[in-house]
């Protein structure tokens, strides 16, 4: 019973630094995007930008696809990856932005605001999730050279993770792009 009760208690306080890891990466994005919003003078061709409708599938394809590749990517390289397209998308949204709103279609600007908003914390939670499984990994590997923990048991904690992970994840860009989708109609 007490190492049930050490188990739950040392499972309670990943969470919390794994939320606060969490919370501050998807903060350190938006800043990003505000501050390359309001200050970067990186040339975009807005020219390109304009309003289209989108359909639902297409764009919750597409999300999954990154989200995919993020994940395996990420895994494989021990998250820089996944810190590398963090980093794409938060520059090239925030250069975008400061773009549109140079050329007066700051009304585009504030279209992307709905379903980013959920995307990148999709995308934070994308950079953590590698990261998160080789530190569980790397943690747990004198308990297992040392017979205290089974690898049985270890993979089901780590299946269990990648699954719920990938559920809330993908719930998440439904949701966006359902927005999305709809924003997309809104002709401005």
């Amino acid at each position: 019973m007490q190492i049930s009760l050490k188990f739950f208690k040392n499972q309670i306080s990943a969470s919390k630094k794994y939320k606060i890891a969490l919370l501050s990466l998807y903060l350190v994005s938006l800043l990003i995007i505000i501050l390359c919003a309001c200050f970067c003078s990186v040339p975009f061709a807005t020219s390109k930008v304009f309003q289209k409708n989108v359909s639902i599938l297409y764009l919750f394809k597409n999300n999954m696809i990154s989200m995919f590749k993020s994940c395996i990517f990420g895994f494989v390289t021990f998250g820089v990856y996944s810190i590398r397209m963090f980093l794409i998308n938060t520059f090239a949204v925030g250069i975008i932005i400061h773009s549109l709103i140079l050329d007066r279609k700051s009304i585009l600007a504030l279209k992307l605001i709905p379903h980013g908003i959920i995307e990148f914390f999709v995308i934070a939670l994308q950079v953590l999730f590698p990261m998160a499984i080789w530190i569980y990994l790397i943690g747990n590997l004198k308990k297992i050279l040392q017979s205290e923990l089974k690898i049985k048991d270890m993979f089901m904690q780590i299946i269990f993770y990648v699954i719920q992970t990938l559920l809330l994840s993908t719930n998440l860009l439904l949701i966006a792009a359902i927005i999305e989708h709809f924003i997309s109609l809104i002709k401005l």
